[in-house]
């Protein structure tokens, strides 16, 4: 055990009970133990017995870490007071459950139809929750067979799993709300997945047939691009007296003429046309003679399909399908007057 050398020289003072006889005595032994750091002794009350006041006086200054540890508990219970207690954050109640009879209609058609994948992300639903119903199989065009369920049964057991229609819109709403604040602080944005609203496929499919008939549009001269759409037009088929086109739906006619369209481009055929002159037309003899004849055409300005005007001809495939064209003596009289013109 080694030994302090602070308390070496130091003169050793025991505390004696006689001493407790003299008063002054008493002080000045205190005093003296205090001055070397030596533990007070205990006072006695006039009994003779130790004065408890004293002693639990003394206890509480001669214990330094307690004495701190009461004073950081004193200072939490005054913080504790003055500083104001936090609210609690209450969450957004959910919608109750309601009567499936009181639910409203759906928006989808009846005959609206969602993948097996697409149904399970955008209902946020499991492969179980679909076991009780009857898809049916579609091949694709890539030759994979997918399974089709009816819209408004996933819908509507997307209603029934979350109580009504109101509460699965709060649970996809909070998702999103999820997700919006998740893509703020991330770099790579990815698109929220949720239920998408009706739409005609049809509808869709014909504006992107549109987009691409206008792109196509600028690849061509206008008066090129006139008569390419009035041959492609007259080219399409009929099937009964009314005239309405094979297939009875415009979609199907936009297809088949922008597959024309494609073809035309793929073969240069808007290069393989001279440029015309921007100039006035010339006043050569030869050449007023060709307007002459081409303005007093057969069939110019539309005729009766089944009662075509003198000069026009009628064909039959072997499919049962007509066409008109200019008779063989009129179409020599053409080109003989383009070759006067051009000569």
């Amino acid at each position: 055990m080694r030994r302090s050398t602070r308390l070496e020289g130091r003169p050793i003072v025991n505390f004696d009970e006689s001493d407790a006889e003299d008063g002054d005595g008493l002080q000045e032994t205190v005093e003296v133990k205090r001055k070397y750091h030596l533990p007070s002794p205990p006072l006695s009350n006039g009994n003779g017995g130790q004065n408890e006041d004293e002693d639990e006086e003394y206890s509480e200054d001669s214990s330094p870490k307690g004495s701190k540890k009461r004073k950081a508990s004193a200072k939490g219970k005054a913080k504790a007071i003055t500083s104001p207690k936090k609210q609690k954050t209450t969450k957004d109640a959910k919608p109750p459950r309601t009567d499936p009879a009181t639910w409203r209609e759906s928006k989808f058609a009846e005959d609206a139809t969602i993948t097996k994948g697409d149904a399970l992300k955008q209902y946020r639903l499991k492969s179980a929750d679909l076991s009780h119903l009857k898809p049916t199989r579609h091949r694709t065009k890539a030759g994979y067979d997918s399974l089709l369920y009816r819209t408004r049964e996933i819908e509507h057991i997307a209603w029934s799993k979350h109580g009504s229609p109101e509460a699965f819109e709060v649970y996809i709403a909070k998702l999103r709300a999820q997700h919006e604040k998740k893509n703020t602080n991330s770099p790579q944005k990815t698109e929220f997945i949720e239920p998408q609203p009706d739409v005609d496929k049809f509808d869709v499919i014909a504006k992107k047939y549109d987009m691409e008939m206008a792109s196509l549009e600028k690849e061509f001269p206008p008066w090129l691009w006139k008569y390419l759409m009035s041959h492609c037009k007259k080219m399409l088929p009929r099937c009964d007296e009314y005239g309405i086109y094979y297939g009875g739906h415009e979609l199907q006619e936009k297809g088949e003429i922008l597959e024309k369209l494609r073809v035309a481009k793929k073969q240069n055929l808007h290069d393989s046309y001279p440029r015309r002159p921007t100039g006035p037309a010339p006043d050569s003899p030869s050449f007023i003679a060709l307007k002459e004849l081409l303005d007093d055409a057969p069939g110019l300005g539309g005729f009766d399909w089944y009662d075509p005007p003198e000069g026009i001809v009628t064909h039959e495939d072997y499919e049962g399908y007509q066409s008109h064209d200019w008779t063989h003596e009129f179409k020599q009289e053409v080109n003989d007057a383009m070759d006067a013109a051009r000569d």
